[in-house]
C-alpha cells in the first residue's frame, strides 16, 4: 500500500514446500517513489527483475504452469530475485515509452564441478538491467506491447574462475477484445545469452510463443511452443509443446 501519495511498499512472502514442511520466505520487499523529476520513479529493495516479459511477474499469476525453456536455462529454475534498486523514466513520446535501469546483487550459487549441478545455470552475484518497454493502440479494440532487454554479469563459477555473462531479449505482445470478456492474445519472446568462461566465449539461443483464448470470463485455452539451447559449452537443444486449458 502507499505511505505517501508518491510512495508505495510492496512486500510479497511465499509459503513452499520444501522437503515435506512449509518454509516462508520474502520473495519481494521493495518501496517505489514516483513523480519525480523527468517523469523518473525509482524502485529500491528486494525485487523480480524486469527482464523479458515476464520475469518480474509472480509465477501463479502466469498463463501458463511452467517457466518457458528459455527462462528456466537462462535464469534458473526460479525466476531472477535481486536486491538493489533501478531508475524508471518515462519518455516525452506520443505513444506510452518507459525505460528502466538497475543495479542489483543477487543470490550466489555454489555448485561443485562435474555434479549434476554444475549444468544448472542463473546469474549471479552483482547484476546489471536494462529495459525498454512500449505499449500502443492498434485500433479501438486491439493493444500492442514490445520490449528489448539487457543484462550484464556472472555465471555461477565466477568465484572460481572468469564467467562472465551478457543477455538479451525481445518480447512482442498483442492482445485483441473480442467482447468485454473475451480476448485473443499472441505472446512471443527470443532471448540470447553469451557466457565466457575458459576457454573462451559461447552462445545460447531460446524463444516461445503463446497464442492464446480467453472464452469468457472463467475459461481460457491456449497453445504454447518451447525451444531453448542449454547455456553450457556443449549444446543441447530441448522443445516443447504445450495445450493450456484453464479456470
Amino acid at each position: 500500500g502507499y505511505m505517501h501519495p508518491d510512495v508505495r511498499a510492496d512486500f510479497v512472502v511465499g509459503a513452499h514446500n520444501h522437503d515435506g514442511s512449509i518454509v516462508f520466505e520474502v520473495e519481494e520487499a521493495y518501496a517505489t517513489f514516483s513523480n519525480l523529476p523527468f517523469s523518473a520513479g525509482i524502485k529500491a529493495g528486494r525485487k523480480l527483475l524486469d527482464f523479458g516479459r515476464i520475469n518480474n511477474i509472480h509465477s501463479h499469476e502466469w498463463l501458463f504452469l511452467n517457466a518457458p525453456l528459455p527462462y528456466s536455462n537462462f535464469l534458473g529454475e526460479h525466476s531472477l530475485l535481486g536486491d538493489g534498486a533501478a531508475v524508471d523514466v518515462l519518455l516525452p513520446t506520443p505513444f506510452f515509452l518507459n525505460v528502466q535501469a538497475g543495479i542489483w546483487r543477487t543470490a550466489v550459487h555454489e555448485h561443485e564441478e562435474g555434479t549434476e549441478h554444475d549444468h544448472t545455470f542463473s546469474p549471479t552475484g552483482e547484476v546489471y538491467n536494462l529495459r525498454l518497454w512500449s505499449s500502443f493502440e492498434t485500433g479501438e479494440k486491439s493493444e500492442l506491447e514490445f520490449g528489448l532487454s539487457g543484462l550484464k554479469g556472472h555465471g555461477a563459477h565466477y568465484l572460481e574462475h572468469m564467467d562472465r555473462i551478457q543477455m538479451a531479449g525481445a518480447d512482442i505482445t498483442y492482445k485483441m477484445w473480442l467482447s468485454a470478456y473475451s480476448r485473443l492474445m499472441f505472446m512471443a519472446e527470443a532471448i540470447y545469452l553469451e557466457r565466457q568462461v575458459p576457454p573462451g566465449f559461447f552462445g545460447s539461443w531460446g524463444m516461445y510463443a503463446y497464442l492464446g483464448y480467453r472464452i469468457d470470463k472463467q475459461w481460457e485455452t491456449a497453445v504454447k511452443y518451447d525451444w531453448s539451447e542449454t547455456p553450457g559449452p556443449v549444446k543441447d537443444k530441448s522443445s516443447a509443446i504445450s495445450v493450456i486449458g484453464s479456470y
